[in-house]
C-alpha cells in the first residue's frame, strides 16, 4: 500500500511517497477477535519513532557521538523492519557522518521525513480503525 503525502517543507516536490507494503504484510497474521497487528505496530512505531528523533536531536546539539550512534542504530532497524527505505538511507548517513554542519541538514531533514511518515501512518491507522 502507498500513500502520497503532502509535506509543505519539501520545496522538491510537494508528496513524497511512502510504500507501507512491509507494515500492511504484518496485517496477514491477525487472527479474529485479537487486535489488528498493524495498529499495534503504527501505534509502536509513532512512540518510538519520535523518542529516537529526540534523541538523536539531543544527540546532535549537545555533540554526544555514542547516544547518535546508539539512536541512529535503533531508529535505523525498527524503520528498516517496517520498510521505511528513505529513513533507513537518512540513518545511514548520519552513521557516516564526519562534519559537524552537515550533522545539523541531515538531522532536520531526518525530522522533516519521520513527520511524513508519521502523518501517512496515522492516517493507515484510522483506516484500519474504520
Amino acid at each position: 500500500m502507498t500513500f502520497a503525502i503532502h509535506n509543505p517543507w519539501n520545496q522538491e516536490s510537494q508528496a513524497k511517497e511512502i510504500d507501507f507494503a512491509t507494515l500492511s504484510a504484518f496485517g496477514e497474521i491477525n487472527t479474529a477477535g485479537e487486535p489488528d497487528v498493524v495498529v499495534e505496530l503504527i501505534d509502536l512505531y509513532l512512540t518510538d519513532g519520535a523518542e529516537r528523533v529526540t534523541q538523536i536531536k539531543h544527540a546532535a546539539v549537545t555533540a554526544d557521538r555514542i547516544l547518535l550512534k546508539k539512536a541512529v542504530h535503533t531508529f535505523k532497524g525498527s524503520s528498516g523492519s517496517l520498510g521505511f527505505q528513505h529513513i533507513v538511507e537518512l540513518c545511514e548517513q548520519l552513521e557516516r557522518l564526519q562534519a559537524q554542519d552537515d550533522l545539523k541538514a541531515l538531522v532536520e531533514r531526518l525530522e522533516l521525513k519521520f513527520a511524513g511518515v508519521c502523518a501517512a501512518l496515522r492516517e493507515l491507522r484510522q483506516s484500519r480503525i474504520g
